[in-house]
């Protein structure tokens, strides 16, 4: 027999509802009584197997007609200056499962638009568990390093994945922070991208203060050691 997994693919933002009819079972009698009972864990792990296989497993070459793909496509295509925050809200989605919905927050309106998303009575979360199992973590890892400079994306997730102790040792400074500063500006960044470059910041100003006061008492040695040799003289 067949299930019709209409609601798993379901768009609310294009044309049509894509219905994937999968085979699960070759039994041509349905099992009954405690013979049904303890086939039913069976079932849906056939049905797990089945949907990974024909939808989720490398679906870009399965994906037609298009429909993951025109997904991917309004995230990663949605405008430069919102994209990070929207990344940074799908990522916040994945992890924690909902988050509070804000029918005046632009990201969010944007977020919606993709059709990844759907507001729900307890907040917003990922539309569907196949939209989960393809855009995950690593695929949200993976848009949001392509979004940042090679350098600056490189340090930044060194520096999420460093144990707190060795972060500043990932910080950026000098040519690299102000590319990056520069890429920053008008953008509305994920909260990892604005504690990131206010870290870089906060040391690279530290690092200045420090190379000043030497600087300083370098040059006040120089005056007194002059002054010693002036007396010397008189």
């Amino acid at each position: 027999f067949f299930f019709q997994s209409e609601d798993g693919i379901r768009d609310h933002c294009v044309t049509g509802v894509q219905t994937c009819a999968l085979p699960i079972s070759t039994a041509t009698t349905p099992p009954s009584g405690l013979a049904s009972a303890m086939a039913v864990p069976q079932l849906w792990q056939e049905l797990d197997a089945l949907v990974h296989r024909h939808v989720i497993d490398n679906w870009e070459a399965q994906d037609q007609p298009p429909h993951l793909k025109t997904l991917q496509d309004r995230m990663l295509q949605s405008p430069e200056r919102i994209r990070g925050k929207m990344l940074d809200l799908y990522a916040q989605l994945l992890e924690q499962g909902t988050i509070p919905a804000d029918d005046h927050a632009y990201e969010q309106i944007h977020l919606r638009l993709t059709g990844l998303v759907v507001r729900r009575p307890a907040g917003l979360g990922v539309y569907n568990p196949i939209y989960r199992a393809v855009f995950g973590p690593d695929w949200t890892r993976q848009a949001m390093r392509q979004l940042r400079p090679p350098i600056y994306a490189e340090a930044v997730q060194a520096w999420q994945m460093a144990p707190p102790d060795q972060r500043d040792s990932h910080l950026i400074g000098g040519a690299s922070l102000a590319e990056a500063q520069d890429w920053a500006k008008g953008k509305r960044l994920s909260d990892a991208d604005q504690e990131f470059l206010q870290a870089s910041r906060e040391a690279a100003e530290a690092a200045r203060q420090v190379k000043e006061a030497a600087r300083l008492a370098e040059e006040q040695a120089r005056l007194a050691e002059e002054r010693e040799i002036g007396r010397a003289h008189v």
